[in-house]
């Protein structure tokens, strides 16, 4: 444990989800959080988000905190937020999820000698502008957001170099500000799936948002070729009217928090990440962990992790022949090489638990303040 002037004293800033129903960022800002308390006592900076709860007072003077374990989180009105900050007069301020009163850290930068993280946990503008329906509006206050955040950060933490490659198209990176960091695993899904007992293959796919359209876009298209023994999972909260097809079996299953979705895996074989973009997917990685076989596009920021036939298998996004040849090897593969492959794939868990990629940050942490 580091003691005394060897701690660092991180201001933590995004949103904060007190639920188990977490997006990929949410998440990763939590379980950050939780690992940050464990050695040094931690600081979490909201904002007043919602517009319809909250008045206009206080989203500009109004202040709440909450304790968490060994920190606090504070929920701050725009003016409110520098007089936190003197108070705790922190090394360094990570900007984990990205939200536009973000902002306000990079002003108070151009007062004080602070240190800046940004997680850019997928390229905001690319997807505002190719992959959701976004107001022009928004669109503009979202680049000049993430502009911003990438120019006065001293480290950009990406997901992976596809995810580089991309900013690049959209904005000018300082690559030497860049540093690759993955997403982590929740213990809980460290465990072996005992596959499905039927003669049906179960397979798991999430529709969350409109960043996996492409996704169920791609899965939709290959019922309509594919006539198997398959039996497909759409973890969702959204209405779509979906029928069998080909004989196949398809099931629409509500989004679950963390221990439900545990369970839920314990009987299904495979995971289905088909997005033409995904700049990592903590989904994906959790399902490995818990034995699903993952099938991927290489698109897919998490494909670095996988190697063809030894822990899942890859596929280039839009292609049906492959996909195709991918699921049929499976169903057709040996009771004791499909258990190679799943026990392989769980060794994911093995270098991505939030431990591990914690301590990956506080390197970074102690870089920028060493």
């Amino acid at each position: 444990m580091r003691t005394g002037k060897d701690k660092l004293k991180i201001v933590y800033a995004g949103r904060f989800n007190e639920s188990e129903n977490l997006s990929g960022p949410e998440k990763t800002a939590k379980r950050i959080f939780t690992e940050h308390q464990k050695d040094n006592f931690a600081y979490f900076i909201q904002y007043f988000f919602d517009g319809h709860k909250y008045s206009v007072w206080k989203k500009l003077f109004g202040k709440e905190s909450k304790n968490s374990v060994n920190g606090i989180i504070y929920t701050l009105g725009l003016f409110r937020i520098f007089g936190v900050l003197n108070k705790i007069k922190p090394d360094v301020i990570h900007l984990i999820t990205f939200e536009r009163f973000a902002a306000v850290f990079i002003l108070y930068k151009t007062f004080h000698k602070i240190k800046i993280v940004y997680n850019e946990h997928g390229i905001i503008t690319f997807t505002n502008y190719y992959l959701k329906e976004t107001p022009p509006v928004l669109k503009l206050k979202d680049k000049f957001c993430e502009k911003l955040f990438l120019k006065h950060s001293d480290k950009i933490i990406f997901l992976s170099e596809n995810s580089i490659d991309i900013a690049e198209e959209v904005f000018d990176i300082d690559e030497t500000k860049a540093v690759i960091l993955p997403n982590g695993i929740d213990v809980i899904f460290n465990f072996k799936s005992s596959g499905s007992h039927t003669d049906k293959l179960k397979a798991v796919l999430l529709f969350k948002n409109e960043l996996h359209k492409s996704g169920l876009e791609f899965l939709m298209k290959f019922t309509r070729v594919f006539n198997g023994n398959l039996e497909i999972y759409i973890l969702t909260n959204s209405k779509m009217q979906l029928t069998d097809k080909n004989g196949l079996s398809i099931n629409l299953i509500r989004l679950m928090k963390t221990d439900e979705l545990a369970e839920f895996y314990k009987d299904k074989d495979i995971f289905l990440s088909l997005n033409k973009y995904d700049t990592f997917s903590i989904t994906t990685a959790e399902a490995m962990s818990s034995g699903l076989i993952p099938v991927i596009t290489k698109q897919t920021g998490i494909s670095r992790y996988v190697e063809d036939g030894y822990n899942g298998f890859t596929v280039e996004y839009g292609c049906l022949p492959g996909l195709k040849d991918i699921i049929m090897k499976i169903m057709s593969l040996p009771y004791e090489e499909k258990k190679n492959i799943s026990q392989n794939a769980m060794k994911i868990s093995e270098s991505l638990s939030w431990s591990s990629v914690y301590e990956m940050y506080c390197n970074l942490y102690k870089e920028l303040t060493g």
